[in-house]
């Protein structure tokens, strides 16, 4: 690997984490309705802040589960659609996962070889040969 190129593969391989560390903070939000009814607004926990205790919690006494995921609606979306939500925002949260693990691969091949390279770099000084 060329001298100036570990600097090329440090900055990438820079950049994949902080794409990993957006997507394991930054929580999926998305918008539905059903047909003829007015959208509900839906922020899904962030992978970090998932089985975390939250004061945006709150128990649904008709099936005993608690919730974490924020919704904003004026109507009442019922136990059928909390269960439809919780499981969008927890699909959602899996493929953040999955972009996680798939940027995992090539940030930390790059993140090697900058370190390697440059570890190389300070290694290879000229040496002298005695005569003789």
């Amino acid at each position: 690997m060329a001298r100036g190129s570990y600097k090329v593969a440090g900055v990438i391989a820079g950049l994949l984490y902080v794409g990993m560390t957006v997507l394991l903070f930054k929580g999926p939000s998305f918008t539905t309705s059903g047909f003829g009814q007015e959208a509900v607004s839906v922020k899904c926990g962030s992978l970090i802040a998932v089985g975390w205790p939250s004061d945006g919690s709150f128990l649904d006494t008709e099936s005993s589960t608690s919730w974490g995921d924020h919704i904003t609606t004026d109507r009442n979306v019922g136990s059928a659609g909390r269960l439809g939500i919780a499981r969008d925002c927890s699909e959602r949260r899996d493929t953040y996962l999955a972009f996680m693990v798939v940027l995992a691969v090539p940030a930390n091949i790059l993140a090697t070889l900058a370190i390697l390279s440059r570890r190389d770099a300070r290694r290879s000084l000229p040496v002298s040969r005695g005569q003789g």
